[in-house]
């Protein structure tokens, strides 16, 4: 983003009154982004919703299949049953092998592909990725009044 700037002004004024100058009445006048600049401040930097490293590994069917980007390091455990016709299967993921790619560079091809889709899952990408999503304030002016005895 670019670099944050604002220019903020504050006034205050102080009026003496009584007949020995006991007590001010103070006017207070507040001015935050008095240029008005609009300037972005974050910009979306989560590339997919989806797991990229994980599967689920608990469903009614257990039929699970390891669809996440890197499954050569996923292993899936047994099939429990439980309750209901429903069953658990445990994965285990090996996760400093899977560091270890990634910061070797060898899963770049592997995440485009994954993040590009299938047939029957579309674009993986968040549309909104690399846009602005935080931005900065508008102008806002306050006025107050006091007085001080």
């Amino acid at each position: 983003t670019e670099m944050f700037s604002q220019t903020d002004l504050g006034i205050t004024h102080r009026y003496r009154v009584g007949r020995d100058n006991r007590f001010t009445l103070v006017g207070d006048d507040n001015v935050l982004n008095l240029f008005n600049q609009a300037n972005d401040l974050t910009v979306q930097n989560v590339l997919t919703n989806g797991q990229i490293g994980f599967t689920n590994a608990l469903n009614s069917s257990c039929n699970v299949s390891v669809a996440a980007a890197y499954p050569q390091f996923v292993t899936l455990g047994p099939i429990v049953p439980g309750p209901n016709n429903t069953c658990t299967r445990t994965q285990t993921v090996d996760r400093p092998a899977l560091i270890n790619a990634w910061n070797r560079g060898e899963l770049l091809a592997q995440t485009e592909a994954y993040l590009d889709g299938t047939a029957t899952i579309l674009n993986r990408t968040r549309s909104d990725y690399g846009m602005a999503n935080r931005f900065q304030g508008p102008r806002s002016i306050r006025f107050g009044f006091r007085f001080i005895f």
